[in-house]
């Protein structure tokens, strides 16, 4: 199983982000063995080698986990051609696609197990010009997702009773949808 790789040689590494990722592993890992295809897409993708308390080490990460799963693909899309050649430098499991996300996950046409929003940089000053693009992104893929998907969203945090950061939209619609929240800190992870 992934997790147990993923408890020893990345948790260490993530700061924040590691309690929200291993649920997102342990999950991936629950539902592989009962899914025939699995098919995670990723807006924004890695952009520097090992910069683990930086950002963007999710595309590597999904590498890593395909290496363990037959039948589970993965896509990230990046709009900045920099970052879209070091992903595909170091990932060699992941499609790394140059593009926008929302035009991407718009025309992707196919189901989508686990989606993985973080593509615009946030401004914590300014947060609604990444909560928006994120939230368009979200209802970009909307069709291709179904029960069961889990939609993640990084650089979110619940403070003072309410959500901020880049998921601040998305969040929001998924407590008006009956979505669950499997598990929260500095990125939200949803089960449809």
């Amino acid at each position: 199983m992934f997790i147990d790789r993923f408890n020893e040689d990345f948790a260490p590494l993530l700061g924040p982000r590691g309690p929200t990722f291993r649920k997102l592993f342990e999950k991936l890992d629950e539902k592989a063995d009962k899914w025939e295809f699995l098919n995670i897409v990723e807006t924004g993708c890695l952009r520097l080698k090992d910069n683990w308390a930086g950002d963007r080490q999710s595309t590597f990460l999904f590498n890593e986990f395909l290496k363990t799963r037959d039948g589970a693909s993965a896509w990230a899309v990046d709009i900045n051609p920099d970052s879209v050649r070091e992903a595909k430098t170091l990932c060699d499991k992941v499609l790394v696609v140059e593009g926008d996300g929302t035009k991407f996950l718009a025309g992707f046409g196919l189901h989508i197990d686990v989606l993985y929003l973080d593509s615009m940089d946030l401004d914590w000053a300014n947060p609604t010009p990444s909560a928006l693009n994120h939230f368009f992104e979200l209802c970009a893929a909307q069709r291709w997702l179904g029960k069961g998907s889990l939609v993640m969203v990084d650089d979110t945090v619940f403070q003072d009773g309410q959500w901020l950061g880049k998921g601040t939209l998305v969040c929001q619609y998924f407590e008006r949808t009956g979505a669950k929240l499997l598990a929260s800190g500095y990125q939200a992870l949803w089960e449809l």
